[in-house]
């Protein structure tokens, strides 16, 4: 005699479709978050490119007893910093990883600046007019879209101390 088989093996077409509607919901809740820690991270790694460029262009300055002046570059998807020395060519470094829209921006004292410049002992090159400030200096990191605080470094005295900050710490008008 031969046994009956079942033909009620496998899954039906309703619990199919009950999985994937439950992945697709899960996924709708998930992926904004996800979307933000991902824009959290380029924005801190980008302040850490800046910070490492900054403080690098500043002990280049006292080792080789040179001014190094470090200049902001705002092509739209492609910021970068510049380095120079009197008499050198500059040497052009990018933020970012190239897949995320940055945006990076200077000021001092809510003006907006487009270079800072170190001189032989690491200190901070006062501007010839001295009612104009340089300090603190801000290099502010954001996001194209927005969505996300920014991240910053900020040069906080004449002697070339750096800072990190995030959020309204960045605000063109920092204290520290």
């Amino acid at each position: 005699m031969r046994a009956k088989t079942s033909a009620s093996a496998g899954f039906t077409i309703i619990e199919l479709l009950v999985v994937i509607i439950m992945i697709g919901v899960i996924s709708a809740i998930a992926a904004p978050g996800w979307l933000s820690f991902v824009t959290r991270q380029r924005l801190n790694a980008a302040r850490g490119e800046v910070l490492q460029i900054m403080t690098k262009a500043q002990t280049d300055a006292e080792q080789q007893s040179l001014t190094r002046t470090i200049g902001l570059v705002t092509t739209p998807g492609a910021p970068a910093l510049t380095v120079s020395a009197p008499s050198s060519t500059s040497l052009e470094q990018k933020i970012g990883d190239g897949k995320s829209a940055l945006k990076v921006e200077a000021f001092v004292n809510n003006v907006q600046a487009t270079s800072i410049a170190f001189n032989h002992k690491g200190q901070v090159v006062p501007n010839s007019d001295p009612t104009v400030a340089v300090v603190p200096f801000v290099i502010k990191v954001s996001a194209v879209d927005g969505g996300v605080p920014p991240r910053c470094v900020v040069v906080t005295t004449l002697l070339g101390s750096m800072v990190t900050a995030e959020g309204d710490d960045c605000d063109a008008s920092f204290d520290p």
